[in-house]
């Protein structure tokens, strides 16, 4: 039995060799990948840049954490083998995933951390993923002490209009949905909530 063991975790551990030798045989060793924003959180729109690929090439498959990212347009190199796309971020756990790219035959990889989204700043970074979704329709407002109303609608129509440019960690907000949607970790309706941003 102990000769079967050591048998058989020899020629596990050399199939692992030769699985990560021929994966190394197809990454590209002057291929580079980076991405902006540096963090970015689910929802998000990410760039993806890419250097020294194949010439006129088109770019793909994407994968982040796993997950297959599809650019938004078709992406192809130019004549330099550079590339920019744009994706959007999946549902992944927080913390730092790898980006694996493919153009023709060669590979790139690059680190991606994936954040919170902000609590506070400005309203359209806050409620970004309601707003991508068109799960948003309209956000409320109320000062205490002045009791002024401001509101954000996220329509280009209403975006000179809107007077609740940025909001804070504690805020007493309406919002209207359009949808129900898991917002901080409450489940909304599809109508109006009254929320406190955490």
């Amino acid at each position: 039995r102990n000769n079967a063991t050591t048998l058989g975790t020899r020629h596990n551990f050399l199939n692992t060799l030769l699985d990560l030798k021929a994966e190394a045989d197809h990454v590209a060793v002057d291929a580079d990948v980076a991405t902006l924003p540096v963090e970015v959180s689910q929802g998000d729109l990410m760039s993806v840049r890419g250097k020294h690929f194949p010439t006129f090439t088109l770019v793909g498959p994407l994968h982040l954490g796993g997950v297959g990212v599809v650019p938004r347009a078709e992406t192809t190199t130019d004549e330099d083998g550079a590339f920019e796309a744009e994706v959007l971020v999946p549902r992944l756990m927080l913390g730092d995933h790898v980006l694996r790219v493919q153009v023709g035959n060669e590979i790139a990889v690059h680190v991606v951390k994936i954040a919170p989204p902000p609590r506070s700043g400005p309203t359209g970074q806050v409620f970004k993923a309601l707003i991508r979704q068109g799960v948003l329709a309209r956000i409320w407002s109320v000062d205490s002490a002045t009791q002024i109303w401001t509101f954000y609608d996220p329509s280009p129509e209403f975006s000179e209009f809107s007077t609740l440019s940025s909001v804070q960690s504690g805020d007493i907000l309406f919002v209207q949905l359009l949808v129900p949607y898991v917002f901080q970790g409450e489940h909304l309706v599809a109508a109006w909530n009254h929320i406190a941003l955490k």
